[in-house]
């Protein structure tokens, strides 16, 4: 998805039709993942990865 659309902004603002066009994702995923509340769910991990003091790394980091 983060491909498809360009990064996490863009997930979490899409609307059905730029989500219905990632490779494999459908009407009823895209509803879904509209509905999920995402942006709250992922403020609340940031949180939680902040408080804990939790190192995160990227995907395509070399370390």
């Amino acid at each position: 998805m983060i491909t498809a659309l360009g990064g996490i902004k863009e997930i979490v603002s899409a609307n059905k039709k730029p989500l219905t066009q990632v490779p494999k994702i459908r009407s009823i995923t895209a509803q879904k993942i509209l509905e999920s509340n995402l942006l709250d769910r992922v403020e609340t991990e940031v949180e939680f990865v902040r408080k804990n003091e939790i190192q995160t790394a990227f995907y395509w980091d070399d370390n």
